[in-house]
């Protein structure tokens, strides 16, 4: 069980360095030295990769932590500015609200 736990975060970051590395090739072919991170959505340099990588990385760990201990009626965790805004406006959150987990 923790060697398919081990391989799947190990699939995850290198899906996440995938990601980071096509945003900062955009970036690059665009003239931007900044671009947004898959999932939170922050601003990053591109240069800044190993650093926003492990933020992601931590930030869907912990939404999934939260989703397997959290209350039947809680909606997901948001982790980035988007979904929190979402969840800080929503009159009535549920745990039916989706939360956007797509790159940008």
């Amino acid at each position: 069980m923790r060697d398919d736990l081990e391989l799947c975060a190990r699939e995850y970051t290198k899906h996440i360095a995938e990601l980071l590395e096509a945003n900062r090739l955009r970036a690059i072919v665009a003239g931007e030295e900044f671009a947004f991170a898959p999932y939170i959505g922050r601003r990053y340099r591109v240069n800044c990769e190993s650093q926003i990588q492990q933020l992601v990385c931590l930030a869907l760990a912990t939404r999934k932590l939260f989703e397997e201990s959290k209350p039947s009626w809680a909606p997901a965790l948001p982790i980035s500015v988007v979904e929190y805004e979402k969840l800080k406006y929503d009159e009535r959150p549920s745990a039916t609200s989706s939360a956007t987990t797509g790159a940008r």
